[in-house]
């Protein structure tokens, strides 16, 4: 099955420490698509196995609070930093109208997914007007996390006479692709780097259209 689809990244607070830094991290849309093998029983359960990957989406964070309770004016806001996803996915899928015996060419499924996904975060920089070097900026890092998804959606069969059936589906999933965490490599200057680097929860609502074509079902 191949899917292609555009992304909402819904990132929840980063980090970052000395003291420990709370930011309000916000995050542009980005594209997504995926490519998937899997079976299908016929009674209202498939399995996939799938590849997928995003676009990179720019990502910023205001400070939101400190550890030791100074004010955000003291501390940094990161001004640039991106991140991009890729990985793999299990997905098992629920139809249960065909699970009732409905073999109509509508149906509506529910999806859950587990597997694990590759955080590229890109160079971050930091901004903070009272500091000593108001902006420093620092290399990226990857990770690779456990990365899990639960969504909704429907599929409609077009059949064409001699041929497969083709099999038109559109989906909302909510994925949560673990940490993005930057390097501390000082890019912009001789400074120390940071304690900890720019890491914040990395998830996303994706709206996508797919195309299946069944090739046997048991």
């Amino acid at each position: 099955m191949d899917d292609a689809g555009w992304g909402r990244r819904v990132l929840d607070r980063g980090r970052r420490d000395r003291p420990t830094v709370s930011f309000n991290v916000d995050g542009s849309d980005e594209a997504f698509g995926s490519l998937s093998f899997g079976l299908d029983w016929g009674n209202g359960l498939r399995g996939e196995l799938g590849l997928f990957s995003t676009g990179t989406s720019n990502v910023t964070g205001a400070c939101s609070g400190a550890s030791d309770g100074s004010a955000c004016s003291t501390h940094a806001n990161i001004t640039q930093a991106s991140v991009s996803t890729r990985g793999a996915m299990a997905s098992l899928y629920y139809s249960p109208l065909e699970a009732q015996g409905n073999s109509g060419a509508f149906q509506p499924f529910i999806v859950v997914g587990l597997g694990a996904a590759e955080n590229d975060m890109g160079s971050w920089t930091r901004v903070n007007p009272a500091a000593t070097r108001p902006t420093r900026t620092f290399s990226g890092d990857k990770n690779v996390d456990f990365a899990w998804s639960i969504g909704a959606g429907f599929s409609y069969e077009v059949n064409n006479p001699g041929q497969f059936p083709i099999i038109l589906e559109t989906s909302l999933r909510y994925f949560d692709y673990g940490q993005a965490e930057g390097g501390s490599t000082v890019l912009s200057d001789n400074g120390n780097g940071p304690r900890t680097p720019f890491t914040f929860d990395n998830k996303a609502t994706v709206l996508s259209f797919g195309l299946r074509i069944p090739l046997r079902r048991n």
